[in-house]
């Protein structure tokens, strides 16, 4: 069974933020390894399809390789006040420590001695793009990258507890470098750089 939409933006968060900031703990830093291999990210498309299978797939690593150095998710406003937070922003670092804790499927224990139910399937019901990749130009929160909005249902199973189900809009930007892929040959390898939550709640002010 699911909880009701409207609370599940704010558990989900909240558990987020519980396994961020240090208030849980975990055995291990590094996840299980891929069950198969990715395909070379050389359009945002394809990175895309590797987001969701690293993160479906529960795969620590998988889902590190997708985010670039500078990424950054950003909550929402409405969010940031519920929770009390001091940024509406959290770095690769910070996301990477969500997901370990997410994807161990491990029970969590708090420091009060209170365990949160452990996460043992990730479900995208629905992940479809709303229009074309738009380039964003110099000034912009991420210069020179390309941004698309997402349609997203992801449910998250615990069947020690009620599940979680997430669903709204997001909005992806996506990087591109260069890179040497042998003789000399280079090709566009693209990598996550910002994830901005629209899902259930209040508005974001994108550029």
């Amino acid at each position: 069974m699911s909880i009701p939409k409207g609370t599940a933006q704010l558990v989900i968060l909240c558990c987020c933020i519980i396994l961020t900031y240090g208030c849980a703990k975990h055995k291990e830093t590094v996840g299980p390894a891929p069950s198969e291999p990715y395909q070379f990210p050389d359009t945002p498309d394809q990175l895309m399809a590797n987001f969701v299978e690293a993160y479906s797939g529960m795969d620590y690593q998988g889902y590190a390789d997708v985010l670039h150095k500078d990424f950054r998710f950003v909550f929402q406003e409405c969010d940031v006040d519920k929770l009390d937070l001091d940024s509406n922003l959290l770095g690769k670092e910070q996301e990477l420590e969500v997901a370990v804790n997410m994807f161990s499927r491990e029970p969590v224990q708090k420091d009060d001695g209170s365990v949160i139910a452990a996460i043992e399937d990730i479900r995208f019901l629905d992940f479809h793009p709303l229009g074309s990749w738009e380039t964003t130009n110099e000034l912009a929160q991420y210069p020179n990258a390309v941004r698309r909005t997402y349609q997203v249902r992801v449910e998250f199973i615990r069947p020690s507890d009620t599940n979680i189900l997430v669903e709204g809009q997001s909005v992806y930007y996506v990087t591109c470098k260069e890179t040497d892929c042998g003789a000399n040959e280079l090709r566009p390898y693209h990598q996550l750089i910002g994830w901005v939550d629209l899902t259930e709640g209040c508005e974001v002010k994108d550029e």
